[in-house]
C-alpha cells in the first residue's frame, strides 16, 4: 500500500491512496490497516497571546503544550485544551473538572500567596527551536523538559492531571510538599535556579560545631558530617559543606582524667550538636551523611560510612540538628561521598526511555564538546 505519491510513480501491483487525515495503525510493530484521523473542528475562541511567538510545542494525553516567545522577550508556557485555573479553592476539595478548549499560560507561578502565569527569563528566543518532552510525574501531572541546544535543560512541572472524557485535576502537592510550584520575582518571573533540570545552590554554607551532650548513644570515633540541601520532593544537591573532625570518646571534656577513647563500638552516650548556617533558600530541608573511624585493640583503623534517614528542616537559611546516635541509617560506600557529577552547560539532544533522561552532545562550561 503506497500512501500520497504519484500513481504514475506506483510500482505494479499496488494501491495508491490519498493520506490526508489517515494513518496505518501499527501494533507491535506490525502494519496494520489504514485508519481515519479525526478532522479538524473549529475551536471558538481559542487563541495564543497577541505577538507571542511559537518557539517548542508537545503534545501528551490530548493536551498540547507551548513555550512562546511574548512581545516583552519573556518565555511563557501554556497549554491548549486547559484547566480552569480560576475555578474558586474550597477548603478540602479538589479543583477539577471539564477542560476548557481554549489556550492559557500554566498557573503554577506564585506570587503574594496567588496563583500566577508562569513566565520566565529563559532566553529562549527565534533562533533557535525549544525542544520539550513529557514525562509523567507521580501525581499524574507532567513535567516538561526544555531544551533548546543552547542553554542548560530546565524542568517545570504541570501542575495539573489529564483524567478520562476530557477532564482534569489541578494538583496541589499538600503537607508542605508543593513542589510542583514556583515563586515569582518582583517582575513576574521565576528565577533559572527553580528550573533548572540539575539540583543546584546559590550560596556557600557551612558547619558550625556546637558541642556535645550526654544522653545519646553515639558510637566512640572521628566524625565527619557532610550535608547536601534538599528539596520537599526528596531531590539533592550536591556536597554544601563538610564539618572538621569530632572525636567522640568516654569521658568529660575539661576532665582528662575521665577521658577513654573507647575501643570499636563503645557506646558513648553522647550526643552531638550543629547548625548548618547560610543555606540556599531556594531548599527547604538539608540531609546528612557521616563518616566514622574507629578500630578494635591493636588494630588498623576502619573507616565507614553512613546516610542518616531523614530530612532537618531549614528556618531562616539555617538548620540546627542535634545527633544522638538513635537515627535510623543507611550504610554507603565511601566513594558515594566523592562522586563527580557531569553538568552539562548545553544538550544538542534528548531523549526519554523507561523514565529515564538521555542527553547527548553534550558541552560543559568550559566550551568543549563531549
Amino acid at each position: 500500500m503506497i500512501l500520497d505519491i504519484n500513481e504514475l510513480d506506483t510500482p505494479s501491483n499496488t494501491y495508491c491512496i490519498n493520506a490526508l487525515n489517515a494513518t496505518v495503525a501499527t501494533f507491535n510493530g506490525n502494519e496494520g490497516a489504514i485508519q481515519n484521523e479525526m478532522g479538524n473542528v473549529k475551536i471558538g475562541e481559542a487563541q495564543l497571546p497577541e505577538n507571542s511567538i511559537i518557539l517548542g510545542s508537545a503534545e501528551y494525553g490530548g493536551v498540547i503544550y507551548y513555550v512562546l516567545l511574548l512581545e516583552n522577550e519573556n518565555n511563557q508556557i501554556g497549554s491548549f485544551p486547559s484547566p480552569n485555573w480560576e475555578a474558586e479553592k474550597e477548603e478540602n476539595k479538589e479543583r477539577e473538572g471539564e477542560l476548557i478548549w481554549n489556550y492559557s499560560p500554566l498557573k503554577v507561578g506564585i506570587k503574594n500567596g496567588n496563583e500566577e502565569d508562569l513566565n520566565f527569563k529563559g532566553g529562549y528566543n527565534t533562533s533557535n527551536a525549544v525542544n520539550i518532552l513529557v514525562e509523567p510525574s507521580f501525581d499524574g501531572s507532567v513535567n516538561l523538559i526544555l531544551n533548546d541546544g543552547v542553554q542548560s535543560p530546565r524542568m517545570i512541572n504541570s501542575g495539573f492531571h489529564v483524567q478520562a472524557n476530557n477532564r482534569y485535576k489541578i494538583i496541589e502537592r499538600y503537607n508542605d510538599n508543593n513542589t510542583n510550584r514556583y515563586l515569582l520575582n518582583d517582575d513576574g518571573t521565576i528565577d533559572e535556579l527553580q528550573s533548572s533540570l540539575y539540583r543546584n545552590f546559590s550560596k556557600l554554607s557551612k558547619f558550625n560545631y556546637l558541642g556535645t551532650t550526654d544522653g545519646g548513644n553515639l558510637k566512640v570515633g572521628n566524625y565527619v558530617f557532610y550535608a547536601v540541601s534538599c528539596d520537599k520532593d526528596g531531590n539533592e544537591s550536591d556536597i554544601i559543606c563538610e564539618s572538621g573532625v569530632i572525636s567522640i570518646f568516654i569521658g568529660k571534656d575539661g576532665d582528662p582524667f575521665s577521658v577513654n577513647g573507647g575501643v570499636a563500638n563503645e557506646n558513648s552516650y553522647k550526643c552531638i550538636k550543629l547548625s548548618v548556617e547560610n543555606i540556599d533558600p531556594s531548599y527547604h530541608y538539608i540531609k546528612l551523611y557521616y563518616t566514622r573511624t574507629t578500630a578494635q585493640n591493636n588494630q588498623l583503623a576502619e573507616t565507614l560510612a553512613f546516610k542518616i534517614d531523614r530530612l532537618y528542616e531549614v528556618n531562616n537559611n539555617s538548620s540546627t540538628i542535634i545527633i544522638s546516635g538513635n537515627e535510623t541509617t543507611e550504610s554507603i560506600s565511601i566513594n558515594d561521598l566523592n562522586i563527580q557529577y557531569f553538568n552539562a552547560n548545553s544538550a544538542k539532544a534528548q531523549a526519554l526511555n523507561q523514565n529515564m533522561l538521555f542527553l547527548a552532545n553534550l558541552t560543559q562550561d568550559n566550551g568543549e564538546d563531549s
